[in-house]
């Protein structure tokens, strides 16, 4: 929902910097945009600190639910990756178990990979934001109160991130991915070795 209103700001803010555009460059305005009338930079400010609390609440009520999410993927992989292990060393016995484990293991790991991509997105857009605004900056044919307005908005997106995180440990994004495969591969190597001794 974050990421759609987003958008929608996105749209708003290229018209700002189109408008003035000498080549008359053509830009993407939705249907939404054409029945409202124009935005000033003020109320695309406020609209982008709404967004910015609002990400932010979110960020405060689902840190345990993200935790928990995260432990209990990990937690599925290592079973999955031990119970592997010890089902290669006893082909006869039913794998049944095992199925139901690596079942339970993608739908965690799927959870996990769609919360991060989502995230990452709002991030995009917030990264969208910010170039739309410099470039209102940047552009010196503008009068100073607008470059006045789009500083004062460049001081909102660096205030609001837009970034989910958990506890402030680590962010929930696409390196998050990256980071968890990283671990489990880790402890598969640990698990392995581990695995030998036991024999």
């Amino acid at each position: 929902m974050l990421k759609c209103r987003m958008d929608v700001l996105n749209d708003y803010l290229r018209k700002h910097v189109h408008e003035n555009d000498p080549n008359g460059s053509k830009i993407k305005i939705t249907k939404a945009m054409d029945k409202v009338a124009p935005l000033h930079l003020k109320d695309l400010g406020m609209m982008y600190d709404a967004m910015g609390e609002t990400c932010s609440y979110i960020n405060e009520i689902f840190n345990y639910q993200i935790l928990m999410t995260l432990a209990s993927t990990f937690t599925y992989v290592l079973a999955t990756i031990s119970s592997s292990l010890q089902y290669l060393r006893t082909p006869n016995k039913a794998s049944e178990t095992l199925t139901m484990i690596v079942m339970w293991c993608m739908k965690c790991i799927c959870t996990v990979t769609t919360m991060c991509l989502g995230c990452d997105k709002l991030a995009s857009a917030r990264n969208d934001t910010k170039v739309l605004v410099n470039d209102i900056i940047m552009d010196y044919e503008r009068p100073p109160q607008t470059r006045l307005l789009a500083k004062a908005f460049m001081e909102l997106t660096k205030t609001w991130r837009m970034k989910i995180s958990v506890y402030d440990m680590f962010f929930v994004d696409i390196t998050l991915i990256l980071k968890f495969i990283s671990v489990a591969t880790t402890y598969l190597i640990v698990i392995i070795q581990i695995s030998h001794f036991i024999k």
